[in-house]
């Protein structure tokens, strides 16, 4: 995981020949090495943090949204330069988190839910007395007498 971190932090500064190779390799490490621990490290996390790993699908969806929006009033105001790269990252994340967790914890969370009742009801599968009183012969009430008249 380290290594995944560290060669995309050294990336910049030397040439590749591939984007598969500078990007692919050292995020499928980072991702191994994250899946790995999560076992041992699991417990002892802080709930903020688990629940931040949670909203990262929200997070994925949201900030497609958000980054062009920022990126966009950034320019209007005229702040460029390496300073306003900072400060974009910066304000993205700020952003960006709490959105999505907001999206999490009351669209997400809740469609997730709702679905998941859904699933549940459509697989229930009928236990063995309820087929029996199914399949079971209807009660003969015998010849029925006819009145005569």
């Amino acid at each position: 995981m380290c290594g995944g971190f560290l060669t995309l932090m050294l990336m910049p500064l030397s040439p590749v020949p591939s984007e598969f190779l500078a990007w692919g390799l050292p995020a499928a490490a980072i991702v191994t090495g994250a899946v790995a621990i999560e076992g041992q490290l699991g417990a002892r996390l802080p709930k903020w943090l688990l629940e931040a790993g949670d909203a990262s699908y929200a997070l994925y969806i949201t900030h497609t949204f958000l980054l062009p929006y920022l990126g966009n009033r950034m320019s209007k105001l005229h702040f460029t330069g390496t300073p306003a790269l900072a400060a974009s990252i910066i304000l993205s994340l700020a952003i960006s988190f709490p959105v999505a967790l907001v999206v999490h914890r009351y669209v997400e969370k809740p469609l997730m839910n709702l679905f998941k009742k859904r699933r549940a009801e459509k697989s229930k599968v009928p236990t063995r007395k309820f087929r029996e009183e199914i399949e079971a012969p209807e009660p003969s009430l015998g010849p029925v007498p006819v009145a005569e008249v």
